[in-house]
């Protein structure tokens, strides 16, 4: 059996698997550092900037690993220490994240196992084939009269540099993906500049009211924009309470928001309350109830507020035991189509029950801007729909 030639094939085909889990993971981490920030380092979760600099230490990481390993055969086993370096740091960080999450029912990830196991069968793969070949090498330079071999220093180099250099290269991999950006993130969320490089763009709402027979009635802008689909109360008298989630881009902060505009789009009152953005439940508008002329409005937390005709906090309150805050006001978006966006004008298209319902145009006549964005649709009792979408401020 040609041994030889049995280890030369398997150390070719765990290179090119080496060098494919190295794109994959430079893929799939830029892939998550592009759509969102956020990730877990050993069972704490991270989110924003952190998470940010962590991903971007992955990616980079991985980049770089792969390049040395194509630019530079010469060094391979080095290379392949400082992989198996790489995914071993990211099986156990996962495996540590994993057992916390799971209550220790699973002890790590098969797929992150798999991915360190490819580099250490590499190196063992690729050790014995250099030998191997050395072997043969000295073999062939020893002469049958004296049987002399090449000189040492020309079959094998130090020892000592190289394991000085593996130790010192594993160094930097740890400064480059641990405690660069770790320590960065922390010194950065007290620099304005760099605490806002991960904040979402800033937009403002184009409201848009749509009669029952498609014809756009009336428009407004508004500082801000929703986070998610946004209700809508209708109220006895004239006009709406829109109300949900909004991002304040000019003062940077996320906010529980109901805006009370009458039948011609004029802003009557507008409250927002700041929210914390790493709040793991900061509570949400659930309903809003006129009551003799003032406006009852329950919090997803359990708390209450009753504000007067002008908007404004009256007083605060805790939703009473047993009445329950799971039951929540009217108001929901129907699903729909835009045709494509950004664009001045967007053709909409309601869908209700899995069947097209409404079609109509809207267009920004408030602001030369185009509409970027359409974020919620609300039906009103009429037949109308008051139309949310983004635009640049």
């Amino acid at each position: 059996m040609n041994y030889s030639k049995a280890i030369k094939s398997l150390d070719t085909i765990l290179f090119w698997c080496l060098l494919a889990i190295l794109v994959l993971s430079a893929l799939m981490y830029s892939f998550v550092f592009i759509i969102n920030w956020e990730d877990w380092f050993f069972g704490t979760k991270l989110a924003g900037l952190s998470a940010g600099m962590y991903l971007l230490a992955k990616t980079v990481t991985a980049i770089v690993l792969t390049v040395l390993l194509v630019q530079f055969p010469n060094y391979k086993k080095v290379i392949t220490l400082m992989a198996v370096a790489y995914f071993g740091f990211i099986l156990s960080d996962s495996a540590t994240t994993i057992q916390k999450n799971t209550g220790g029912r699973v002890s790590f990830s098969i797929v992150l196992a798999i991915f360190f196991l490819i580099p250490v069968l590499y190196f063992i793969a690729n050790t014995i084939a250099t030998r191997w070949d050395t072997g043969k090498e000295k073999g062939d330079k020893e002469t049958p009269a004296s049987g002399a071999s090449a000189p040492e220093h020309e079959i094998k180099p130090c020892t000592i540099t190289i394991i000085i250099g593996i130790a010192g290269v594993i160094a930097l991999m740890f400064i480059w993906a641990i405690l660069i950006p770790v320590g960065f993130s922390l010194i950065a969320s007290h620099i304005p500049f760099f605490k806002d490089l991960g904040l979402p763009k800033a937009q403002d709402t184009l409201l848009i009211r749509v009669s029952q027979n498609g014809t756009p009635e009336w428009q407004t802008v508004l500082p801000g924009y929703s986070l998610e689909p946004v209700r809508v109360k209708p109220l006895p008298e004239c006009g709406y309470i829109v109300y949900g989630t909004y991002w304040m881009p000019g003062e940077h902060w996320i906010a529980m928001r109901a805006i009370n505009v009458d039948c011609r789009g004029t802003v009557v009152w507008d409250i927002h309350l700041p929210i914390e953005r790493e709040a793991e439940n900061p509570g949400r508008i659930t309903s809003i109830d006129p009551v003799e002329g003032k406006f009852l409005l329950t919090i997803s937390n359990g708390k209450t507020l009753l504000l007067d005709a002008q908007g404004k906090i009256l007083s605060r309150g805790v939703v009473a035991e047993g009445e329950g805050t799971a039951v929540e006001s009217p108001g929901l978006p129907v699903g729909f189509y835009t045709s494509t966006l950004p664009a001045s004008s967007v053709t909409v298209r309601t869908l209700s029950e899995g069947k097209l319902r409404a079609f109509f145009t809207v267009e920004n006549t408030v602001t030369d801007k185009e509409i970027a964005s359409i974020y919620s649709v609300n039906p009103t009792p009429d037949g109308g729909y008051l139309v949310s979408g983004t635009v640049n401020p």
